[in-house]
């Protein structure tokens, strides 16, 4: 009856979602991008829904046992800011788990695209004498190991 209770115990305690995915990334600072700090309408209207999305995939593919999770997901944001339109592709290192279960997740975290809030953004890189219409890309890095 004991061991009973400690599995019991124990697989309740595992199943608790993971931290990251109860804390509130909705006030967190946003980094420079690059060694400019990023407009105030870039960073609010593409980056912070950005990071907000990136959070709530990621804790929607992360499997349920932690042993089965990698240690982190690094994520960038291919931010088109006329276009209002975010890509995001996810990387992480392989945990140690069952083939089927990376696969999953590489499957899960293959890639999405999200829109915001077109923003007028003209570049300052000219090629030719005209602004290059280019996607920033801003990088995240989710850190799930304890």
């Amino acid at each position: 009856m004991h061991a009973f209770l400690a599995w019991t115990i124990a697989a309740t305690a595992s199943a608790a979602p993971h931290p990251i995915c109860t804390s509130d990334f909705s006030t967190v600072p946003l980094s420079p991008m690059g060694l400019l700090e990023p407009p105030a309408r870039l960073g609010e209207g593409a980056v912070r829904p950005g990071l907000l999305h990136v959070q709530a995939e990621v804790c929607r593919c992360l499997p349920r046992r932690r042993s089965h999770q990698p240690e982190d997901v690094l994520a960038q944001l291919h931010i088109a800011p006329n276009e209002g339109v975010i890509r995001v592709a996810y990387t992480f290192a392989p945990p140690d788990a069952p083939p089927r279960v990376v696969d999953r997740l590489q499957r899960c975290l293959g890639g999405s695209t999200l829109r915001v809030e077109p923003m007028a953004y003209r570049s300052d890189m000219i090629v030719d004498g005209e602004p290059v219409d280019e996607a920033l890309v801003y990088p995240l890095r989710l850190v799930l190991a304890e």
